[in-house]
C-alpha cells in the first residue's frame, strides 16, 4: 500500500500494534526494573543486570516504498527506545532496540525488493538473535540506545 493509498485506519493500526504496545509494556516493566537495578548495585556479587530490549525492524532505518506507516511506527520505536535510554540510565537500566530484517514476510517484496536481493537481505541479517542476547547480558553493561548493526 503505497503513501497515497494509505488509510488513517493503516496507520493507526500500525502505530498501536508496534509502537504503543511497546510504550505500554515499557511503562509495566519499569518499576520492577530500577528496584532490579537498584538491587544489584547494593550486591556486587550478582551479575545480573536491568535491561529492555525492544523489537524494530530494519524498516524502521530505511524506507521502503509501499509500507510508510509500517516503517514510521518501527521508527518510533526506536526514537522511544533512545529516549528511554537517556531516562532510565541514572536508574541502572539500560534501553537498546534491535533491528531485524529476517521475519519472513512479503513486505520487502512488495516494497520493491527482487527474490535475489530479499534472499541476500534475510542472510545479511541472521546474526540479529546472537547479538540481541549479546545485549541482554551482562556483559555490555555500558551498552544505552544502540541498534545492532544489521
Amino acid at each position: 500500500m503505497y503513501q497515497q493509498d494509505t488509510t488513517l485506519e493503516t496507520f493507526h493500526f500500525n502505530f498501536a500494534n508496534n509502537t504503543t504496545t511497546v510504550f505500554e509494556m515499557m511503562q509495566s516493566a519499569i518499576p520492577y526494573l530500577c528496584e532490579s537495578a537498584k538491587d544489584e548495585q547494593n550486591d556486587e556479587k550478582q551479575h545480573r543486570t536491568s535491561c529492555i530490549v525492544n523489537v524494530s525492524s530494519v524498516n524502521g532505518l530505511q524506507s521502503f516504498g509501499g509500507t510508510a506507516a509500517y516503517c514510521a511506527s518501527k521508527a518510533a520505536v526506536d526514537q522511544l527506545t533512545r529516549c528511554a535510554a537517556v531516562d532510565l540510565a541514572p536508574f541502572g537500566v539500560r534501553v537498546n532496540a534491535v533491528n531485524p530484517g529476517v521475519i519472513i514476510t512479503e513486505l520487502q517484496k512488495r516494497g520493491g525488493l527482487t527474490e535475489e536481493s530479499y534472499k541476500g537481505f534475510l542472510v545479511q541479517n541472521l546474526p540479529l538473535v546472537t547479538l540481541a542476547c549479546l545485549i541482554m547480558s551482562p556483559l555490555p553493561r555500558n551498552v544505552r540506545a544502540k541498534s545492532p548493526i544489521r
